[in-house]
């Protein structure tokens, strides 16, 4: 196999987050004088750190550091009991994870999700299946700045060129080309097919099973 090493995006990829994020960013939103989003909106806001989407679903004239912190703080306290309410695996993650692992495979997420929320909530849906997960804050800066992948390769002595970052966005397709590795976008997740094709994924699917196929080389 060309791949020993599987990097995975969270929100978007593994789970579908979109109801809980949607339901804590408009409830701090709200409790600070501000207009809410429907749930859809959320999917452009989402996967730059939780203080990036608070400043996109903003008014510009908003934008300001103090009022950020001020509404991430109250994001923070409603996510941190609210994080698993409607939050899904993907149909057909679980299994595919499973015969990764059973493959040989070191599975690892790198999100741009705190560190705190990517702990909970991966401990919580996946909680034998990855041997790292590095979210923001946990010490590299954000995706799409190579540093978290370039640690994992070091740190489980994986050659780059057999490590693949599997995301939904732009984002985790660039975090792959600024680290040097192969990258797989996937079409069932926040972003559009299009932002994948225009971001240069080295490859595009359509269902969680077909993770296998380019894994295994069936």
């Amino acid at each position: 196999m060309k791949y020993k090493g599987i990097i995975f995006d969270l929100d978007g990829t593994l789970l579908d987050t979109l109801d809980d994020l949607s339901g804590s960013f408009n409830h701090a939103l709200k409790e600070s004088g501000f207009g809410i989003h429907d749930t859809g909106s959320y999917k452009s806001f989402i996967g730059e750190g939780a203080k990036k989407c608070i400043e996109k679903a903003l008014p510009e004239s908003s934008r300001n550091e103090a009022v950020i912190n001020r509404i991430l703080v109250i994001f923070s306290e409603h996510y941190l009991v609210n994080c698993r309410n409607k939050t899904r695996p993907y149909e057909g993650i679980a299994p595919v994870l499973a015969e990764l692992k059973s493959m040989g495979n070191k599975l690892f997420v790198i999100t741009n999700k705190p560190q705190k929320f990517a702990d909970i909530i991966i401990s919580f849906f996946f909680p034998d299946e990855f041997d790292l997960v590095v979210g923001e804050g946990g010490g590299f800066p954000k995706k799409p700045a190579p540093g978290s992948v370039l640690h994992v390769a070091e740190l489980y002595n994986l050659p780059l060129q057999s490590l693949v970052i599997i995301g939904d966005s732009g984002t985790d397709i660039l975090t792959a080309k600024n680290a040097g590795i192969d990258s797989i976008g996937v079409e069932w997740g926040f972003r559009t097919g299009n932002e994948l094709v225009n971001s240069g994924a080295d490859r595009i699917i359509g269902k969680p099973s077909d993770i296998l196929k380019i894994i295994s080389g069936r």
